[in-house]
């Protein structure tokens, strides 16, 4: 987790602030990261207007065009799945964006966290319907929003079967802690 600071204010920056973060991707392309604030020289800024904006840009040469892949606010994410040729999903989230006004001595500021995150099926659960239990290989899709006899989401135990495997996971569920 970080903060993201727009380009027209690095002036403001603390020794904790990012303007940039480049994330060394696959073979072929890296992954960038800004926050593109409207304000001062980039006030006119039409797209991504005060979003996190996510980039990829070709590694091998540093001429080439680059591709905005995401535009975030509050509350999103990015996810690129099979991270640099493995199994795993690179999670890119923006908690907050946070605009403490023109005159203040703070920039604005985007706090995001980047998490390289497995995505697998909890092989030891098995979910209960009355008197039935089930593991995620054998419980249907349509079940991934529902909540078993104990009280668990299936979503958050059966992240592949569900498609659920971002950074956003178990924040429905109390009794679930979810380490990374």
């Amino acid at each position: 987790s970080g903060r993201l600071v727009g380009l027209s204010q690095y002036r403001k920056t603390g020794a904790k602030d990012h303007v940039i973060l480049k994330i060394v991707g696959t073979s072929k392309n890296d992954i960038y990261v800004s926050l593109n604030t409207a304000i001062g020289m980039n006030s006119d800024t039409g797209k991504g207007r005060n979003k996190v904006l996510i980039t990829l840009a070709e590694k091998v040469n540093a001429a080439s065009d680059s591709i905005l892949v995401g535009e975030l606010y509050a509350g999103q994410s990015y996810s690129l799945k099979k991270f640099g040729g493995t199994t795993k999903t690179l999670d890119i989230y923006v908690y907050a964006i946070i605009n403490p006004g023109i005159k203040s001595p703070l920039p604005q500021f985007a706090r995001i966290g980047i998490k390289l995150m497995s995505c697998n099926d909890n092989k030891h659960i098995r979910f209960v319907y009355g008197k039935t239990k089930r593991s995620c290989s054998k419980m249907p899709v349509s079940y991934c929003h529902k909540v078993d006899d104990n009280g668990r989401v299936m979503r958050n135990y059966c992240h592949a079967k569900c498609n659920f495997c971002s950074q956003k996971r178990c924040l429905d569920e109390e009794s679930y802690y979810w380490n990374g």
